[in-house]
């Protein structure tokens, strides 16, 4: 069935980059943005309250957010945010972030057990994530603020790796706020990474996209 099933009824209202996941049959199981998240009724989450909408997207920034099912953890999922942490550097300053959320919890809507926990700082708000070459575990991916570094952490059976691996490569810096906020993006198999920077203010040399290979193992 190709039709999808619209939803009228959601709890967000607005950009700041949403995210949603289903199980296997297509029933929504949450979904949120960096600032909260939503039950599949559409009501705030057990303990959803992530980041403070004012100190965030306040400042016009739209930082991505990414959801991966823990390896091997069918109930537990992680939830993936940026929340800015310096708005007088240039470009911003952004931290990444993970929330843990276990859907066995409040009769089956799910809770947040973990949030704000710190995963890297000092990045652009832009991250994504791809299925490991063994087929279980996942790959997480941001960039280092003001670097070409890229760096992947590995989120397995035991959890979230601490020790990113670090690849350099593309553009050395993004100086411009603008910029810095462009999109990391996997091709479907995971063997290919692309960066779409975009600057709005006249012909950039930073308007550009940059497309790398990706080992997946």
């Amino acid at each position: 069935n190709l039709t999808p099933n619209v939803v009228n009824n959601s709890g967000l209202n607005g950009l700041l980059a949403p995210q949603s996941i289903s199980d296997k049959q297509g029933n929504l199981l949450f979904y949120g943005n960096p600032h909260v998240l939503y039950d599949q009724s559409h009501n705030p989450m057990q303990n959803g309250s992530l980041t403070n909408l004012a100190t965030n997207g306040g400042y016009g920034g739209q930082p991505y957010t990414l959801i991966i099912p823990k390896p091997c953890s069918p109930e537990i999922y992680y939830y993936f945010y940026c929340e800015i942490s310096n708005v007088f550097a240039n470009p911003w300053q952004w931290d990444l972030k993970y929330a843990e959320i276990d859907m066995s919890l409040n009769g089956g809507l799910g809770a947040v057990t973990v949030k704000d926990s710190l995963l890297r700082n000092d990045i652009y708000p832009t991250i994504d994530g791809s299925l490991h070459a063994n087929n279980t575990h996942y790959w997480v991916v941001s960039r280092a603020r003001n670097t070409n570094e890229y760096h992947s952490l590995e989120v397995t059976s035991n959890g979230i790796s601490s020790v990113p691996i670090i690849s350099i490569s593309g553009s050395s810096a993004l100086v411009n706020t603008s910029a810095s906020v462009g999109q990391l993006r996997f091709s479907p198999n995971g063997t290919k990474l692309e960066h779409a920077l975009y600057q709005p203010l006249g012909n950039s040399p930073m308007n550009k996209l940059e497309l790398f290979d990706f080992n997946r193992s």
